[in-house]
């Protein structure tokens, strides 16, 4: 199948313009022929028309301007989907229920899990939801602030004095209930991220809680896995 027929003096115009160094885009929006076809007349006809001085001044013109069209696009997705995650929130009733939930799910995403386990063991590298899980701990259950205990796993190039002291504030756990951090072995392979705050390991002594927030993280899966629970 044929493609489009162009006229000798559409050729003709889309030459000069590509003399004048414009764009394939330009040409195609001034003229309406496809970039390909474009690309197929002018490749090799015009392959010594820019230099690489020229090449590098019209890259130095556009980048910037692909640049902040990719952050519209992205500034445009990101508020789109804060405003689906605002509307999903306000329909939820936080209340001692919801957040023992979601601190069941949580554990049951992150904790130790093995029977073998005493007490609940909390394990991240991510301040916040370090900081959620104890802040929904503390919140649905009656605590012992003295059966805390943390331990911090870090690089060689952490500040020991500086993470204890980060995590104990953020954690709202005094220094003294820390064990003394592990200090990983350093790898001449594996990259790390320099800007980390370590790996936080967090106790509570109480096995009872662990073996609740796992029944409730265990019998909330049976229940939304059931057929009738997604037929409205």
């Amino acid at each position: 199948m044929r493609g489009n027929f162009y006229s000798k003096g559409i050729k003709a115009s889309a030459d000069n313009l590509r003399l004048q160094g414009k764009s394939y885009q330009i040409i195609k929006d001034v003229l309406g022929i496809p970039k390909s076809t474009l690309s197929t007349w002018f490749s090799k006809k015009h392959a010594n028309l820019y230099t690489r001085n020229m090449q590098l001044a019209h890259l130095a013109r556009v980048r910037p301007i692909a640049r902040e069209s990719v952050v519209r696009r992205i500034e445009k997705r990101n508020k789109e989907i804060g405003t689906r995650a605002t509307s999903v929130l306000q329909k939820i009733e936080f209340n001692e229920a919801t957040a023992k939930l979601a601190l069941s799910l949580l554990y049951w995403a992150e904790g130790s899990k093995h029977a073998a386990v005493s007490g609940v063991i909390f394990v991240n590298t991510d301040p916040v939801m370090m900081k959620l899980f104890i802040e929904l701990l503390r919140k649905t259950y009656h605590l012992d602030e003295n059966k805390f205990r943390v331990r911090i796993h870090l690089h060689y190039y952490h500040e020991k004095k500086t993470l204890l002291k980060f995590w104990s504030e953020l954690l709202n756990i005094p220094q003294t209930q820390f064990a003394t951090p592990y200090l990983k072995p350093r790898s001449k392979k594996k990259r790390f991220r320099k800007n980390s705050k370590g790996i936080c390991l967090l106790r509570y002594g109480d096995s009872n809680i662990r073996r609740e927030i796992l029944a409730i993280s265990q019998l909330f899966a049976k229940s939304s896995l059931k057929p009738s629970s997604f037929n409205g």
